[in-house]
């Protein structure tokens, strides 16, 4: 298994090119999420205004009782639900860049980190990497299903006797990454 962790860990071009397109798409998302956060600051602020309208209201007796229980309690679910939001929206994504950068270095030596998992976490690496396909057969893993960034390295696999990747059919091809 260690041999097959080093020839499916990925070189260090396709990790700067992975790196690349997450710094992308993270940019993207967190202009969305000032987008976003502003917008829901305004309808914050449309709440707010709306509870203190229905305030007067009733202090000027205006409305009941019961109907300024109604409105507050709507516009109070509506700012609880804007305030949860914009908490999320509003946080530091710092942590989130240092996870990448540091979980992305790892995958050029991908046969220290199987090294240094537990062994939950040696399956759970298994099960994503081969999407839960990988056997062991006559002293030889076989699969046929692999990630395709970890697939540069199927001939020199077989070659050397450590991994047998057969697409059969009826398996689909699992070629994406991060869910995209």
């Amino acid at each position: 298994m260690e041999r097959i962790m080093e020839l499916i860990s990925l070189p260090q071009t396709t990790v700067t090119a992975i790196r690349e397109k997450a710094e992308q798409e993270l940019e993207q998302r967190n202009k969305e999420n000032k987008l976003l956060l502003a917008e829901k600051k305004a309808e914050l602020a449309k709440e707010d205004a709306k509870l203190f309208s229905v305030e007067e209201k009733w202090i000027s007796n205006t409305i009941s009782h019961d109907t300024y229980n109604r409105w507050y309690t709507d516009i109070m679910q509506r700012k609880q639900h804007l305030k949860t939001l914009i908490d999320r929206l509003s946080q530091n994504q710092t942590e989130l860049y240092c996870t990448l950068y540091k979980t992305l270095d790892t995958l050029t030596d991908l046969k220290y980190v199987y090294n240094k998992c537990d062994a939950s976490s040696k399956q759970e690496l298994l099960r994503l990497g081969f999407d839960s396909n990988l056997d062991y057969e006559d002293g030889i893993y076989r699969t046929p299903t692999i990630l395709e960034p970890l697939s540069h390295n199927v001939v020199k696999m077989k070659s050397e006797g450590v991994l047998i990747y057969e697409k059969k059919a009826g398996y689909p091809d699992i070629t994406r990454l991060c869910g995209s």
